[in-house]
């Protein structure tokens, strides 16, 4: 296998430009990647148009509406709904049922809340309008008033990268850990890393992986072996998902002996795999995966026992946190690829 890599710079429009020199000049025959949800939407929409097949590593952010989603589209990532919809249910088990949410103002947070308005009708929990910061957020100071005004028991924060970092300083500096529960809908440990020791203690967190899985799953500690033993650092559960997905399609396509694009989407369609944690499965009519969403608790300084112990795992939330079919739009009845 030749792996072809180009930088897509986080910017959707160098990701079209370096995935059309891919397709066009490279002549590839899969095609994977991305980080952000509008260079996603570039690469499900180039997948169409060359037909070839898109391996999505972040959160699938194109199988909530039918229509949108390209049938050459697979990934192994949690959906924004299965983050919001699994926190959701977790805190209003264990945590309180006064919300409110906190997000940036872009496509990625505004799928988060769909999951958990719909979560707080279910399990009877009252969520407050939300506030929204500008993208891409830069200082929460002034948004942080609004929420302490709302006097929730929980806050949702929908953000990620250096504005969740941002955002996690900030909540310790105006105190709102006191005030409240904060539960950060997905994280990495990357965004726990730039923060430093001990800024996310108290907070809850959503996650696709963790590390310590490997204590768990024969599957996690082979993958965290091998990975270590390359990179000399954790892995993170990004690059779970990128292993993952990747594996996925390999074993797949052995399995089937063909590379051939409609027979391997087929195969892939149904499939049910379990590689790094519990069983999952790729969900026919939307490719969406249906697997587990692990719920994180951060941990003061002195309790970390090395220098990548942000985080216990203490909860899971699983299939029932999908979004059904029919919801999106979807016939549960009929493959996503004979549509």
């Amino acid at each position: 296998v030749e792996l072809v890599v180009r930088d897509t710079e986080f910017n959707p429009a160098a990701a079209r430009r370096k995935a059309v020199e891919l397709l066009e000049q490279e002549k590839v025959d899969l095609i994977a990647g991305t980080l952000s949800g509008p260079e996603e939407l570039v690469m499900n929409e180039l997948a169409c148009k060359y037909n070839i097949l898109f391996a999505n590593y972040p959160q699938n952010v194109v199988s909530h509406k039918k229509g949108l989603v390209c049938k050459w589209f697979i990934g192994s990532h949690l959906t924004p709904f299965q983050s919001a919809a699994a926190m959701g249910r977790y805190a209003a088990q264990h945590l309180g049922k006064k919300w409110h949410y906190i997000g940036d103002n872009y496509s990625w947070p505004q799928l988060l809340l769909r999951g958990l308005e719909k979560m707080a009708k279910e399990t009877g929990a009252t969520l407050a309008p939300p506030t929204w910061a500008p993208f891409p957020a830069t200082d929460y100071s002034q948004f942080i008033p609004k929420v302490q005004a709302a006097k929730p028991e929980v806050l949702f924060v929908g953000n990620f990268g250096s504005p969740q970092v941002t955002f996690a300083k900030q909540a310790v500096e105006f105190g709102l850990k006191q005030q409240m529960k904060i539960v950060v809908l997905n994280t990495e440990i990357t965004m726990a890393e730039a923060a430093g020791r001990g800024v996310f203690d108290g907070f809850h967190a959503g996650t696709v992986w963790y590390w310590t899985l490997k204590y768990k799953y024969p599957g996690a500690k082979a993958f965290f072996d091998k990975f270590h033993a390359r990179t000399q650092r954790v892995p993170s559960g990004y690059a779970s998902v990128s292993y993952t997905t990747t594996r996925l399609i390999a074993d797949t396509a052995n399995e089937i002996k063909s590379a051939d694009l409609a027979k391997l989407t087929a195969a892939l369609e149904g499939r049910k795999f379990q590689y790094v944690k519990g069983p999952e499965q790729i969900r026919a009519c939307d490719h969406s995966n249906i697997q587990q969403a692990f719920v994180l608790r951060g941990k003061p300084a002195e309790a970390m026992k090395d220098k990548w112990d942000f985080f216990d795992v203490i909860g899971e939330v699983g299939a029932e946190a999908i979004e059904p079919c029919k919801d999106e739009g979807f016939d549960e009845a009929v493959p996503l690829s004979k549509t």
